[in-house]
């Protein structure tokens, strides 16, 4: 592989660490898509489902303009009825701030990936620093990856 990739080992616990050795995922160059997500995910053994053009969404900022630094994750809100197929594509490009996260997971287990770059996940906020870094003030959407759990927060 060229060596201007940035991730490697393939612990996707571990994907944003730029320091690895064996890459397998997006070039180093503005911006970054996580296009390695499924097979990331599929490597640490859990069921993944590819929501068609997922590789390509993002917000309208695109990809990251950094490697992301943190993981947020928020429930859906949403009732069992929507569990999926409904919950994946509200997320993906049924709100109007779509996508809203990478990555759902549904009420089974099943991971869905959704936007391979930057998503509207968590809005504006405070500055936050991280192991890997200090997310600056209303950027945390262009530096975290979004999870969404199907769960009606009950």
């Amino acid at each position: 592989m060229p060596s201007d990739f940035a991730y490697g080992d393939r612990d996707w616990l571990d994907v944003f660490d730029a320091l690895d050795s064996d890459p397998i995922a997006t070039p180093m160059a503005a911006p970054i898509w996580l296009t390695g997500l499924a097979d990331w995910l599929r490597a640490a053994g859990l069921v993944v489902i590819e929501y068609g053009g997922w590789q390509t969404r993002a917000r309208g900022s695109g990809g990251y303009a950094a490697n992301p630094l943190c993981v947020m994750w928020h429930h859906t809100a949403s009732p069992a009825s929507w569990d999926g197929q409904r919950d994946a594509d509200y997320i993906a490009k049924g709100d109007t701030d779509a996508p809203l996260a990478n990555l759902y997971i549904e009420r089974s287990g099943a991971v869905w990936v959704l936007a391979a770059g930057a998503t509207n996940t968590n809005g504006k906020g405070k500055s936050l620093t991280f192991s890997r870094g200090t997310v600056p003030q209303d950027s945390m959407n262009t530096h975290a990856v979004g999870i969404e759990m199907g769960n009606d927060g009950v």
